[in-house]
């Protein structure tokens, strides 16, 4: 029997284009018109090569399609590198702020300390307690000296520290003291505010 071996190679590359997209799509239809016009002259493979035909343009557009995909997924990775390099880059430019920052004598109008308060016992404990909010529009902590004075010559200081605080962000300072029994009346105040971590 006569066969139409372009036909049938044309068949074999068109079932394996389904996998391997158009690297085996385009010689299935070469194949397959070759095969064609080869059945045309001998009446065999007629079939064949228009099966060969028709897997070999889909697995033409299954390669499309997957290549398509593969540039999407490239550019989509691509962009995402490049939001990560930019937030990456944006917090280490922050975090070399902050170091630069820390320790440095701090801007007033950066925190504001309110809801003050001094509680004095008895037996001279003194308790000093306060909130500070960074009013800046920066992350920064802060660390703020407190001195009091009782009535009778007692001073003492004290660093009392707030960390990492958001912009609008509060933070309660706490600073503890031990005066000679008889102080009742201690006057509490900030003598310096340092931007910290």
């Amino acid at each position: 029997p006569q066969s139409n071996g372009l036909a049938v190679t044309a068949m074999i590359l068109g079932i394996v284009s389904i996998c391997f997209g158009f690297l085996a799509g385009i010689p299935a239809v070469i194949f397959g018109f070759l095969g064609k016009k080869k059945a045309e002259e001998t009446g065999v493979g007629s079939g064949q090569a228009l099966t060969g035909i028709i897997l070999g343009a889909i697995g033409i557009l299954i390669g499309i399609g997957w290549l398509v995909f593969w540039l999407f997924v490239g550019v989509a990775a691509d962009s995402a590198s490049t939001e990560l390099e930019k937030s990456i880059n944006e917090s280490n430019k922050e975090y070399n702020e902050s170091r630069s920052r820390n320790g440095d004598e701090a801007d007033p109008s950066h925190y504001s300390i309110t809801r003050k308060k001094v509680d004095v016992s008895t037996y001279g404990s003194v308790t000093y307690s306060s909130y500070i909010e960074n009013t800046s529009n920066f992350d920064t902590g802060f660390t703020v000296t407190i001195q009091c004075e009782g009535n009778l010559g007692d001073k003492e200081s004290y660093d009392a520290t707030a960390y990492n605080l958001s912009p609008g962000d509060k933070d309660n300072l706490y600073a503890y003291f031990s005066f000679a029994e008889g102080n009742t009346d201690v006057t509490c105040t900030e003598t310096e505010v340092l931007y910290g971590y």
